[in-house]
């Protein structure tokens, strides 16, 4: 990282979320003066952003969030934001990403990531939270069978987390931390996206409930 560090003038961070400060001030330690856009595209907190800023400076920093499938599929976006996103934004013309800026403001990309991620990460971990419960009670067969009732297969539900959430629980766990500082930064309650951050510890630590 060091030679990266002191040769690039436009360096883009994508690592795990509780590594994003730590890999921003690794750079910053090192990066050249003339160091043109350090675009974070890390699933973190609008705080987070904000402190990252501190080191490289408001006008150096692009925040942006990925959200969707691998870059090579269909369908992922770049959300970007910040005084210089639509600047970043054209580095990434005519690639396989649906780039958008959202605005001026640092924190609003990452914001975005924040809501979508409640919605695609932390909501599935009630499954999680509902078989576990039921099934230390021995009540699992009926509480299926009355969310069937409703439409709703629960198996379904929870071998998709089992395909989706399991190999990657390490790192969703931090972003449910990330989203949760966020929240917390608004006045807004931000226990159910801590509990999901808890689930997916326990997912991967082996110490999860089956979601088979």
């Amino acid at each position: 990282m060091p030679t990266l560090a002191s040769r690039a003038q436009v360096i883009l961070s994508i690592c795990p979320p509780h590594a994003a400060q730590d890999v921003a001030r690794e750079v910053a330690r090192h990066a050249i003066q003339d160091l043109q856009l350090y675009i974070d595209a890390n699933a973190v907190a609008p705080g987070t952003i904000d402190r990252i800023a501190e080191l490289f400076g408001e006008d150096r920093v692009v925040d942006a969030a990925l959200v969707g499938p691998p870059a090579w599929q269909p369908g992922t976006f770049l959300w970007l934001s910040g005084p210089r996103a639509a600047e970043a934004a054209e580095l990434f013309a005519d690639t396989p990403l649906d780039v958008r800026v959202l605005g001026d403001r640092l924190g609003q990309a990452s914001m975005a990531k924040v809501c979508f991620a409640l919605q695609s990460k932390a909501m599935p971990t009630i499954w999680l939270a509902m078989a576990e419960a039921a099934n230390a009670y021995g009540v699992l067969a009926p509480v299926r069978d009355v969310l069937a009732e409703d439409g709703i297969d629960l198996d379904a539900q929870l071998a998709s987390i089992e395909r989706r959430a399991r190999p990657k629980a390490w790192r969703w766990a931090g972003e449910m931390d990330e989203a949760a500082a966020a929240l917390t930064a608004l006045d807004l309650p931000e226990g159910w996206s801590r509990a999901a951050a808890d689930m997916y510890r326990r997912l991967a630590s082996g110490t999860g409930p089956s979601c088979s």
